[in-house]
């Protein structure tokens, strides 16, 4: 019946207008997931209201002494591994591979943001998605759609 649909289509749009976008974060090089959301907990609480933001550490334990020691407590992570000159990195795969399972385990995810070495993670997902790599199926908004896992373009924070 008319009334029916018009009240399904009313909760429908209703829970897109409350539902927050949800971001995954990515820390800095030599941190963690806990000290980018001490950070970010300073922004205006007008953002903060809007965001469902999820912040998970890196892989790999920090394999030298962090920038941020004696400001922020340990651990301290990275997300991959480089050389002391950093021209050469190592265990990218791999973070791709923890990434991309976070992902299907906890999203979708509407965007991502990152900071530092979390930035350049933030910004080689979706070029990778573009590239059809194995990340395509987690590059995935749910605001906005009918379907469960929509495909749309991500949203990216630095």
């Amino acid at each position: 019946n008319k009334n029916t649909e018009t009240l399904v289509s009313d909760n429908i749009i209703e829970e897109q207008i409350q539902m927050k976008p949800r971001i995954l974060c990515f820390h800095g090089f030599r941190t963690s997931g806990q000290i980018l959301k001490k950070l970010v907990s300073r922004w205006p609480e007008t953002v903060l209201q809007k965001l469902d933001l999820v912040f998970i550490d890196g892989q790999f334990p920090a394999q030298g002494k962090s920038d941020v020691e004696g400001i922020f407590d340990p651990p301290y992570y990275e997300w991959f591994q480089a050389n002391e000159d950093f021209t050469e990195y190592r265990n990218f795969e791999e973070c791709l591979t923890y990434v991309e399972d976070y992902m299907l385990e906890n999203g979708p995810f509407d965007g991502v943001l990152g900071f530092s070495q979390g930035a350049f993670l933030a910004a080689a997902l979706p070029g990778m998605q573009e590239q059809d790599h194995r990340q395509k199926i987690i590059l995935n908004s749910r605001i906005g759609s009918d379907s469960e896992h929509p495909k749309r373009s991500m949203k990216i924070i630095f």
